[in-house]
């Protein structure tokens, strides 16, 4: 399985499968295990869960490779809400490298 890095600029925040994919969409999702980093923006990352989280320019590149192009990156951290449990990356709209290039098909 690929894991992808998750940045806040140039600090790195967290770690994901990407373990589930929308090929219509070109989105891929998955569970995120926080760095050390992700304290730096947890706070806005919540505060910005739902709307655009542009400001917190994320990023996502596959471990040892180049940056994924796509539309945005979404993080919902949902470690506030005792209810729903952990923190969720999404990639929406990935050009390059390809969806079915980056998780194909088994």
């Amino acid at each position: 399985m690929k894991r992808f890095e998750v940045y806040s600029g140039t600090t790195l925040v967290g770690w994901s499968d990407l373990e589930g994919v929308d090929r219509a969409m070109a989105t891929a999702y998955g569970t995120l295990a926080v760095a050390d980093g992700y304290a730096r923006i947890r706070s806005a990352a919540i505060d910005l869960r739902g709307v655009s989280q542009g400001e917190l320019d994320l990023s996502v590149r596959l471990t040892g490779s180049g940056r994924l192009q796509c539309d945005f990156i979404h993080i919902a951290d949902h470690s506030d809400d005792a209810a729903v449990d952990g923190v969720e990356v999404s990639a929406h709209g990935i050009s390059a490298p390809r969806v079915d290039d980056l998780f194909p098909r088994a």
